[in-house]
């Protein structure tokens, strides 16, 4: 049943949303700020960091279903007690902030009409009613846990409720503290956002962090392939950062492969502390294909759940073009919405729900650029931040000039056509990225070229019509595949 005052209440967190659009990460600064908790105590916090403290705050809802179950798992409450002020280690703090605007103290007791878990009693550190605090960081998903360091430099983001975990995620911050002259760290992947990289040229970034009280000048830096342990590229970084400062590291000789890859980044440079070189296994996403004009229409079929859809479309660094907010779509409803998009311009795309892990059957999202399907979720980086929430997103370039007949941007043959077993591709570029769609916009089948003609393996495809996308130097191309049985 559709809740008023709930959407109300979405719709107040999806405009906080667009109060402060891009949310802070990690590696990013946290800005500092001074609340007063339920029992009347002020909070500074970078008062803590500038103590040594790791400082963890927990960004929720009296609501949320995702933050009660995290909440009640007493994870930040026994990492507390376990490594918070006044214990052995002393290397912790923890704040919840009660994000929403229009909750109060009778709603953190459970006795309000948000909630009915008593948020309270037995919980061991400061609890703030201010949903300011999570404006500072552009928090629009609960719950959002960050861990903040004494540098001032967010860790992480994320959680799981798991004291070890969060303790170990805690621990992250002692190899980001300055205890020698000369010490680098790696940050992990970093890439510049709005990143449309298609067909797959575009550089990979790090970010390398200097924790020694000497300016650093240089670095070398390796990209490796986790399964393989292949080093995929190097770079050479040279400059000059202070104490605490960070700096883009970009290997341009970078090509990103199809698909999805694990890596890590590893320093070859010897320093202080060999321990700190390397970073944790990461993913690399492949972007989305470019639109096939600068016309794209976003289509929505809504689940059982539409209320609790949001998506927003972004051009360049999150300028906002347009967007749909929690409360604005119903349940198991077909939406559409056509955009006029500038030429050779980066958007980004996001779709994301706080109460359900996916758009259920037969609902669905994608995006379509001259009548032919280019994004659905198998083009989407997916992630699911509360286990019960889900939040895609996808980068795209408008293109104007994939809009033109096919036969002018380049003379790609298909034979034969109708096919069964295998299709031969002629007349393209070396180097060309071939891609399959079926009818509802899915991802069937991906190649490339080494030479201007390829032989496409087929006999997977069920009977029915395709879309053969050719992407070359040139442009994109489109052609429809029929498949025979």
């Amino acid at each position: 049943m559709f809740n008023l005052r709930r959407a109300s209440v979405l719709a107040l967190l999806a405009a906080q949303m667009q109060v402060n659009a891009q949310m802070l990460l990690s590696y990013d600064l946290s800005p500092n700020w001074t609340a007063t908790d339920i029992q009347g105590n002020q909070h500074t916090l970078y008062d803590y960091l500038d103590q040594g403290y790791t400082v963890i705050i927990d960004f929720s809802t009296t609501w949320c279903q995702p933050c009660q179950v995290f909440h009640y798992s007493h994870t930040l409450a026994d990492l507390y007690d376990l490594y918070g002020p006044g214990t052995a280690e002393n290397k912790v703090m923890v704040f919840l902030i009660e994000s929403d605007a229009t909750t109060d103290l009778a709603d953190l007791y459970g006795n309000g009409g948000q909630g009915t878990l008593d948020w309270v009693t037995g919980t061991p550190y400061p609890i703030i009613d201010d949903a300011s605090v999570a404006l500072l960081y552009g928090v629009y998903g609960y719950p959002t846990v960050y861990t903040i360091c004494p540098s001032r430099m967010i860790s992480t983001f994320g959680y799981i409720a798991d004291v070890a975990f969060m303790w170990q995620q805690a621990q992250v911050c002692a190899h980001h503290e300055v205890v020698s002259t000369h010490d680098a760290t790696l940050l992990g992947q970093h890439t510049v956002e709005p990143d449309c990289r298609f067909p797959a040229d575009a550089p990979l970034h790090t970010i390398i962090y200097n924790i020694g009280t000497a300016p650093l000048t240089s670095a070398a830096v390796e990209a490796v392939n986790s399964d393989t342990h292949e080093v995929m590229a190097t770079a050479q970084w040279t400059g000059s950062i202070p104490t605490y400062g960070t700096a883009d590291v970009i290997f341009p000789q970078w090509d990103s492969p199809l698909g999805t890859v694990s890596n890590y980044f590893r320093l070859t440079t010897p320093d202080d502390d060999a321990a700190n070189d390397s970073t944790a296994d990461e993913f690399f996403y492949r972007a989305s294909p470019p639109a096939l004009g600068n016309t794209v229409t976003i289509e929505v079929q809504t689940d059982d759940h539409g209320q609790d859809l949001a998506w927003r479309l972004e051009r360049n660094a999150g300028a906002l073009v347009d967007r749909r907010d929690p409360g604005d779509y119903a349940n198991n409803t077909t939406y559409t919405h056509t955009y006029d998009l500038e030429d050779g311009t980066c958007y980004r795309f996001v779709i994301n729900s706080q109460v359900t892990g996916e758009i259920a059957a037969p609902g669905y999202f994608r995006l379509r650029s001259n009548g032919d399907i280019f994004i659905t979720e198998n083009e989407c980086e997916h992630s699911l931040p509360g286990g019960t929430s889900f939040f895609d997103q996808a980068y795209f370039t408008a293109n104007m000039s994939a809009a033109v007949p096919d036969h002018e941007l380049g003379t790609a043959v298909l034979s034969p056509n109708p096919a069964q077993d295998a299709v031969r591709i002629s007349g393209i570029s070396i180097n060309a990225q071939i891609t399959v769609f079926n009818a509802l916009g899915e991802r069937m089948l991906t190649g490339s070229t080494s030479g201007t003609s390829t032989t496409l393996d087929v006999h997977s495809l069920a009977a029915g019509v395709y879309v053969l996308v050719v992407a070359e130097d040139r442009g994109i191309s489109s052609q429809q595949l029929v498949i025979q049985r």
